[in-house]
């Protein structure tokens, strides 16, 4: 009888950059008062041999988001601050609203709702909070 395989939740952050002012992702760290992305970066040797490196980088901590562990119809990871469209796939209603965590558990709220079942949804990835607000319009 063959077991059943196992897989890990990838838990993993992405803020902004306090030097570049770029998205950077990994580990979230902090020290005191410094807020710290931890990047893994791997690099080659001269034996072509992968060796793993670690980045420091001091964030804007407002900008913290934590990656949900879902991707959209495209593939592309959702995190803590995206901005996404949505269709219900029950009632085939639409609706754009922001990526949030709430209550122990990610959900996405509209202005007016909150929806915590994914499952139920159809959901792309149109940008975040903090390169295009204006997505949002008057919420």
């Amino acid at each position: 009888m063959r077991e059943k395989e196992e897989k890990m939740r990838e838990i993993k952050f992405r803020a902004i950059s306090h030097d570049t002012g770029d998205w950077v992702y990994g580990w979230y760290a902090r020290e005191v008062t410094v807020s710290f992305i931890i990047e893994e970066v791997v690099t080659k040797s001269f034996r072509d041999v992968g060796c793993i490196e670690y980045k420091k980088h001091e964030i804007q901590p407002e900008t913290l988001g934590q990656y949900t562990g879902l991707r959209d119809i495209h593939g592309t990871e959702i995190y803590e601050g995206d901005i996404v469209e949505y269709r219900d796939l029950i009632s085939g209603i639409k609706g754009k609203g922001v990526v949030k965590y709430e209550n122990g558990s990610f959900c996405i709220d509209d202005g007016f709702k909150k929806a915590f079942r994914w499952i139920d949804y159809v959901v792309e990835k149109k940008s975040n909070v903090f390169d295009n607000p204006e997505l949002l319009g008057d919420e």
